[in-house]
This record gives C-alpha cells, structure tokens and sequence, in this order.
C-alpha cells in the first residue's frame, strides 16, 4: 500500500508525504495519514512504540482511514486500544506539546452549524480523530483530540481552509486534548450519522 510506503519512509528519516507549504491542498485522509505519521515517529522516539511493530499498525490504520465511514479514526485509538496504555501515551505525547488538557469537552455541544457550513472539515474530522469545539465567534476555533500530535496539523490545514473561503483574516487556532474516557461519548456526538447514537 502506497501509505505503508510513505511511513516506511518518514520512520526510516528519508521523506515524507509533505503537507509542508501544501498543507491546505491535501485531502482528508492524507491530513490523517501525515497525523499519524508524526504521532507514530514521536512514540518510537519516546520508546513507547517499537518500530516493527508500528510498521504493521500503521498500514492497518491506512486501511481504516481511507474507508467512507471513518469516524473519530484517532491513531491512538488504534496503536493502544487498551485505556491505561492508552493514557500512558497520551500523556507522553502532551509532555512535548504541552496542551492545555479539557477535563469537560464532553459538556460542549458539538457546533451542528458549522460543520454543516463546512462539510470537508467535518470530513478531515471524522478521518483524523478531531473534533471542532468551538467555532462560535468568527476570530476563533477550538479543536481538540485525545492526540497531542495532530494540534499543530490540524490548525495548520484547518486555517488554510479558513482563509479560502474568502475571508482572509486569520483566526486564532487553538487545539486541546481531550482525556480518553470522554473520547467515545464526544464522537458519539460530533458524528451520530457515522458513530452511532
């Protein structure tokens, strides 16, 4: 698979698939795919993940994302579905990135409005395993995801799909990570169609 490939490459230090300076022209599960690429690279580099292993996981998970009903495809989720080692990652990973941790996410409703307005990011959402919590003001938006790694992607790509709607002012991004035993009720939320109420 040619997603197996590209980690082959990031893991090994020879490529990647590139979103630099394209970030906005990418689809919704090659923003996955980059997500997870870099969340994998980092779990090695942190020991939690060894690399054979990740080899196997990952073009596993390429699978799932490019299928029609992804939802909250986080690859987290799918790397440690045990919740404790789950955790264990989640908090390594939020050691370098340094997030701000919303112990009440799943108090948020989810904004219906804008991802109506917007059904590619809806769809980037669903793929990467993110979530929009608040877009209510036009200055800002607040997403978040049980996984640190994808903050910064997700915010890039995000703004870069933002600004082309043609409106050019930049909004404040912000990101968050949302503790995994709230993970399953926030999708069951943010996707009833593909997630199931």
């Amino acid at each position: 698979m040619q997603m197996a490939n590209a980690l082959r490459l990031r893991l090994s230090g020879r490529g990647h698939l590139g979103l630099n300076g394209t970030v906005g022209q990418t689809d919704a599960a090659g923003l996955a795919w980059e997500i997870a690429q870099n969340t994998a690279s980092q779990l090695i580099g942190a020991g939690l993940l060894d690399r054979g292993e990740a080899m196997k996981q990952m073009d596993a998970y390429g699978n799932r994302i490019t299928r029609e009903t992804a939802a909250g495809e986080c690859v987290l989720s799918h790397l440690f579905p045990e919740e404790a080692l789950l955790d264990q990652a989640v908090q390594a990973l939020n050691q370098a990135a340094l997030l701000q941790v919303w112990e009440f996410a799943h108090r948020i409703a989810p904004p219906d409005a804008f991802y109506r307005a917007n059904p590619e990011i809806g769809e980037a959402c669903r793929r990467c395993g993110v979530v929009i919590l608040d877009a209510s003001t036009p200055a800002t938006v607040t997403s978040g995801s049980i996984n640190p790694v994808a903050g910064d992607l997700f915010t890039a790509w995000l703004q870069a799909k933002l600004s082309g709607d043609g409106d050019n002012r930049r909004r404040f991004s912000f990101h968050v990570v949302i503790p995994p035993r709230l993970w399953t009720s926030i999708l069951r939320t943010h996707f009833p169609k593909t997630y199931g109420a």
